[in-house]
């Protein structure tokens, strides 16, 4: 099962990476492609991923040096990435990964959510804020 990327229904400018139970990097790396022609193409001057990891069993290995990439390439329009559901393991190798990253890359642009719910509150609340601020 391949890693779902796909833009909210409701709300624009939110877009959910649904994990399976297991995937790989390319996987991941392909996910991240698209969600950036996703972006390209709507034009949103700011969105929020939420990455759902709630049916993930765990991150596949050297998690550190492809955390690093990701971080390093994300679109320069994600104003922030929610991460729902990441069990302990999952969440001391991001914590692990963002101890190496430059404090400017992380700074605000990442946060953890308890459910999908909540990071959907979280994302629609940045987006009111920055479209107010910079229609």
């Amino acid at each position: 099962m391949a890693i779902d990327v796909s833009w909210d229904e409701q709300h624009e400018g939110v877009i959910h990476v649904v994990y399976p139970p297991r995937w790989t990097w390319n996987e991941l790396y392909t996910a991240e492609k698209h969600g950036v022609e996703m972006i390209n193409a709507m034009g949103c001057p700011h969105v929020v991923s939420i990455h759902d990891f709630t049916k993930s069993d765990s991150l596949p290995p050297l998690a550190v040096t492809h955390i690093q990439n990701l971080v390093k390439a994300l679109h320069p329009n994600t104003r922030l990435t929610v991460f729902v559901g990441m069990n302990r393991f999952v969440r001391l190798m991001w914590d692990t990964a963002s101890r190496l990253l430059p404090v400017k890359a992380l700074k605000g642009r990442f946060t953890f959510a308890d459910s999908i719910e909540q990071a959907r509150e979280m994302a629609i609340t940045l987006l009111a804020e920055l479209n107010t601020a910079n229609p």
